[in-house]
């Protein structure tokens, strides 16, 4: 029999509420049935005489776990593997040192008894702090000749937890206001469909109310749930929806107007993005350099739509690379004199690109040339 104190009770991983005798001859595996019919198996550790409490050490955890006895209704003898663990823990004697516990732990690490591991591991570290082998079972790692856990490492190095992941602070500010960003779009998604059901309600008056309130939303948030909301509907749709993008300000429904250009089949929608595009361009030169990389396409519609919009905003610098871009398109077009769609005028018909005759396909040079 060995009396063991509170503190080594505490580092073996054994809960008590008092000092008590541990006789590991009457030790045994147990499998505890608890009133509901949950099922711990484990170890019934002894206690001191008169106990209104069972103390369990279960195989999966390092803190024994503690319950009045009339809430155990069946303890039935199972081998475990603790009944070999116990014995084991009583041979490192009152004073072990740090290897004995790593070497406990690599044991019971051995058996799949990882929390009693870790518990020999922590207390191996504490005893001998140099010990590399416990410190790298632990996760730790070297750091300026100290060994420190993952955590305090990826800390020195100035960075922050954000939902499990490390990053930098600007990171995680980042991530925070999109997150933000993210709710407030739902809530978005949510006001269109109701505001859409209103466009389609049978009393012209509600009609009325709910698109008036589209056209009253100025705040820049709304803008992908506003496309997403309205992109893929028929001419009208997209109509109101260009005009809601040119009420709200800032680069997100600038972007979006771009877009509405480059994308948009019907010329009289496309125009009325481009009018709001040349209301904004004086602040924002990145509307010019847009279109002008859009020439880069490999979509002759696209590259069309894009000299379009350059004449249409009057961007004579982009003149000489909207000379090369349009050659490029008249070399690979398939001409047919006065028939076939306008580039500027409609979707990319399915087969090959036919377009009118070369002198349209320039309109927008010399637009730009020559007013």
């Amino acid at each position: 029999m060995a009396i063991w104190n509170r503190k080594w009770l505490a580092l073996a991983g054994v809960a008590v509420v008092g000092p008590f005798a541990l006789c590991f001859t009457e030790v045994r595996g147990d499998r505890i049935v608890l009133r509901g019919g949950t099922v711990l198996r484990g170890v019934i550790l002894p206690q001191s005489s008169g106990s209104d409490q069972y103390v369990v050490q279960t195989e999966t955890g390092g803190t024994p776990l503690k319950f009045p006895k009339s809430q155990v209704t069946k303890i039935e003898r199972e081998p475990s593997q603790l009944d070999e663990y116990l014995p084991r823990l009583q041979r490192l004697g009152t004073n072990p040192s740090g290897q004995q516990h790593h070497e406990l732990g690599l044991w019971c690490e051995s058996k799949r008894l990882t929390s009693l591991a870790r518990s020999h591991f922590e207390r191996a570290v504490e005893l001998d702090p140099q010990l590399a082998a416990a410190h790298k079972k632990l996760g730790h790692v070297e750091h300026d000749g100290k060994w420190v856990s993952v955590a305090e490492l990826k800390t020195l190095q100035g960075l922050v937890q954000y939902k499990g992941k490390w990053v930098t602070e600007q990171e995680r500010k980042r991530l925070e206001d999109e997150a933000a960003e993210s709710v407030e779009q739902t809530s978005w998604t949510r006001r269109l469909r109701i505001l859409r059901a209103g466009l389609r309600d049978n009393n012209p008056n509600r009609r009325a109310e709910a698109e008036n309130q589209l056209l009253e939303i100025r705040d820049p948030t709304a803008v992908r749930p506003v496309v997403r909301a309205f992109g893929n509907d028929p001419p009208p749709g997209r109509g109101l929806m260009t005009r809601v993008l040119a009420g709200i300000p800032g680069r997100d429904s600038t972007i979006a107007l771009v877009n509405r250009v480059l994308a948009e089949p019907e010329l009289e929608l496309r125009q009325i993005a481009l009018d709001q595009l040349a209301v904004r361009k004086p602040e924002d030169p990145g509307i010019v350099r847009t279109f002008s990389d859009s020439l880069d396409s490999k979509n002759p519609v696209v590259v069309a739509r894009a000299a379009w919009a350059l004449a249409g905003l009057e961007a004579k610098t982009c003149v000489p690379k909207l000379v090369k871009s349009l050659v490029k398109i008249e070399q690979r077009m398939t001409w047919e004199v006065e028939q076939g769609p306008s580039p500027f005028a409609g979707p990319l018909p399915a087969g090959p690109i036919v377009f009118p005759a070369p002198a349209t396909t320039g309109a927008a040079y010399d637009s730009l040339m020559y007013g």
